[in-house]
């Protein structure tokens, strides 16, 4: 039997001896390497180093080519990998990995760099489900760098309860550099942002005019700059309270956005005529 494999099989005594032999080697490895991946405090290996590890037991990875994805309306890249034996050829593991939009890092970066660490992470977690145990008689932390968020990238922080986006009706959330609330409108590039005291007109006091009775929201907006379907809900809903994109077709008399032939504008102007 060759040898690499001897080492993953067989008297648990000899496999475990051969194990610290690979991570004494790794330690010496990675103590060599100029920039090192800390994160609170603990030490994380790169994908190159997984590789490392996987050639001490005979065992190379083939990631295959990346995918685009969309993920609760989340755009990202999607990539599988296998563990190859090298001296026989056969697949011993695998694993499939992403790289999404939602990660400040990968916001705006181009799709060939998204699908490139999609292919890195998938590499890296087959060698990861296979070594992990040599990995951790060296010291190191089990997940691959990469699928470590930035120190700058945040965890979104969700609202609940009354932060509920009234329009599209899902969470709002803040993250990474964001000023305020918001969420992406599924199937658009567009966000929608929550609505805070400081964006909301100032309530009218005790002392302010009274505005005249004919004078509404609708009034005063003008109908020309709702370019968008998206733009047409938003003003229903601030402007006639209408809640859901149903109740807007249903004063648009159609059951679907394809079956208004109009620009939203136009529609704007007809529930504007009947509300005032």
């Amino acid at each position: 039997m060759d040898e690499s494999v001897a080492l993953m099989v067989g008297n648990p005594t000899e496999i475990v001896a051969g194990a610290k032999v690979g991570a004494q080697a790794l330690t010496a490895i990675i103590q060599q390497k100029p920039k090192k991946v800390i994160i609170n405090g603990e030490q994380y290996i790169e994908f190159e180093d997984w590789q490392t590890v996987g050639q001490f037991f005979g065992v190379g990875v083939r990631t295959g080519d990346a995918e685009p994805v969309q993920i609760n309306g989340i755009d990202g890249a999607k990539a599988s990998a296998e563990l190859i034996h090298l001296a026989s050829g056969n697949i011993i593991g695998g694993a499939e990995a992403y790289c999404m939009r939602d990660e400040q890092k990968w916001q705006n970066k181009p799709w060939y760099q998204l699908a490139s660490m999609a292919q890195t992470r998938a590499g890296a977690k087959a060698l990861r489900n296979r070594f992990a145990w040599v990995v951790v008689l060296a010291g190191f932390k089990t997940t691959p760098a990469e699928e470590m968020p930035d120190a700058n990238d945040e965890a979104p922080t969700v609202n609940t309860g009354k932060h509920i986006c009234p329009i599209h009706n899902v969470p709002f959330f803040k993250k990474g550099k964001m000023k305020g609330y918001a969420h992406k409108i599924e199937g658009t590039d567009e966000w929608c942002n929550e609505q805070t005291k400081e964006t909301e007109p100032p309530t009218p006091t005790e002392t302010a005019p009274e505005a005249p009775k004919s004078t509404t929201a609708a009034s005063k907006r003008n109908p020309d700059t709702i370019l968008t379907w998206h733009e047409l809900q938003k003003a229903c809903f601030e402007d006639f309270k209408l809640q859901t994109k149903k109740d807007v077709l249903a004063e648009c008399g159609g059951n679907s956005w394809d079956e208004l032939t109009e620009l939203p504008a136009f529609y704007y102007r007809q529930i504007a005529k009947v509300r005032e």
